[in-house]
Order: C-alpha cells, then sequence, then structure tokens
C-alpha cells in the first residue's frame, strides 16, 4: 500500500511541480508563469512522459493567459511538437545535457519573436536577455529535481 501512494506521488511531481511554478509567478524572477515551460518542455521531448502532452498544452494555454500573449506559447509548444513528430533526424530523448540546447533554442527563439517590436529600448533588450538566460539557468535545477523525484 505505502509503495503504491510513493508510486503515485512520483508520477504525479511533474504535474504538481508545473502547476507550482505557474502559480509562483513573481516579476522579473518568474514573469507570467514561464518557469512552467521548462518541467513541460522536459517531459514532453526529453523525458516523455504519459499524458504530459494535453497538460502541456493545457499550462501554455495558462501561460498564455497570464502572460496576456493570446495564444503564443501554445501554439510555439503545439508546433515544436509537430515538429519533433514529424521528423525523424533529431531523436531529443538522447540528447546532451538532458536536452538544453533544444530548450534554450525553443525558448529563446519564442522569446525574441514575440519581444521584437519592443526592443526599442535599453531596458527591454536587457529584460529580453535576463528572461533567456534566467530561463535556461533555471533548466538544470528543475530538470535536476524531476530526475531526483522520477523512477530513475
Amino acid at each position: 500500500m505505502d509503495r503504491k501512494i510513493i508510486d503515485f506521488l512520483r508520477t504525479a511531481f511533474p504535474f504538481v511541480l508545473t502547476l507550482f511554478l505557474w502559480r509562483a509567478s513573481i516579476g522579473w524572477l518568474n514573469p507570467a508563469g514561464l518557469l512552467a515551460l521548462v518541467p513541460v518542455f522536459f517531459c514532453t521531448f526529453i523525458r516523455p512522459t504519459a499524458w504530459f502532452v494535453p497538460f502541456g498544452v493545457l499550462m501554455c494555454f495558462l501561460v498564455d493567459y497570464r502572460a496576456d500573449t493570446l495564444l503564443f506559447w501554445t501554439s510555439v509548444y503545439c508546433l515544436a511538437y509537430a515538429v519533433c513528430g514529424f521528423q525523424n533526424v533529431v531523436d531529443l530523448t538522447r540528447a546532451d545535457n538532458d536536452g538544453i540546447g533544444a530548450f534554450a533554442l525553443f525558448f529563446c527563439v519564442s522569446v525574441l519573436i514575440i519581444s521584437l517590436p519592443h526592443m526599442v529600448t535599453f531596458t527591454n533588450v536587457f529584460r529580453v536577455l535576463w528572461t533567456g538566460a534566467w530561463e535556461c539557468a533555471m533548466y538544470f535545477p528543475l530538470v535536476a529535481l524531476i530526475k531526483r523525484v522520477g523512477h530513475d
């Protein structure tokens, strides 16, 4: 009985962590809950988790809701999922460094695209650079936490 509870909590951990990161949005540390995209990306593309794709779509929609970005992150996530599903050249499940390069490409290109119209001041350019660097830096501890609590 106790083993079943522990297995359930280990299975539920990435889902709970994603909800926590989305809910814990703080101005410049986690704007609009963007850190929730780390477990969404990792559990969808790098280490596929059962039922995480529909949950990832929901979480991207919630990030869009909080950031007032009319389905931007949801469409980027669905596009990345479609590209990974229709190609057979790159296998992200075997990526080096837990897929940080693929995540950096996914996140930084998306942030750059959404921020291009607003890059007229130095403050906005710095904010884009900070957001990309912070998100990529937080990728490692969050992925290590997911792997530590998970079954591996």
